[in-house]
């Protein structure tokens, strides 16, 4: 069984809402062989620009793909879109996760590599699309250990060049 965990980012609403565990959230996955996995919790939209794959017809994080909305909610092409390539480090070494969000967008980065952006966060309630621009911070675990070292919540106010590039978010 893959170990299991995940980083939560702009959790609003009631604890619980999603799997009667966490809170509306926008997650960033950290299981084996899946680190940057994108997941929309408890009624959370992203727009993510993606490719299908061949084999299984998962959608994959493609900076140059087609844009599509994701959600667990009913009528959604997908709840998950997989990051675009696997930057994980061997078991027992350590990774680095940086996610960097300015307002309804957010970037995962695995060392030092970005493997899914995303934007135009929302939240659906009462038929309503509620732009989600920011919340707590929760640290997901399925039944995993983990460990975490060097945590660090810095303000920025505009998403470095190489970013903006690399989500082609400058265009």
């Amino acid at each position: 069984m893959q170990r299991d965990n995940g980083l939560l980012i702009h959790c609003t609403g009631r604890q619980g809402a999603f799997w009667n565990v966490w809170m509306r959230s926008l997650e960033c996955q950290i299981q084996e062989n899946d680190f940057g996995d994108f997941f929309a919790l408890a009624g959370t939209i992203a727009n993510l620009p993606v490719r299908k794959d061949q084999d299984d017809g998962s959608l994959i994080y493609d900076p140059n793909g087609v844009k599509v909305a994701v959600s667990f909610l009913p009528g959604f092409t997908a709840e998950q879109v997989v990051r675009s390539k696997n930057y994980e480090k061997s078991f027992g070494e350590w990774n680095t996760i940086e996610i960097m969000s300015i307002g309804d967008k957010a970037v995962f980065i695995i060392n030092g590599n970005v493997v899914s952006a995303l934007t135009e966060a929302r939240y659906k309630e009462d038929g309503l699309e509620i732009p989600l621009r920011g919340g707590k911070i929760q640290i997901q675990s399925e039944g995993a250990e983990a460990y975490y070292k060097n945590i660090q919540i810095k303000g920025i106010d505009e998403f470095p060049s190489e970013i903006m590039k690399a989500t082609n978010w400058n265009k």
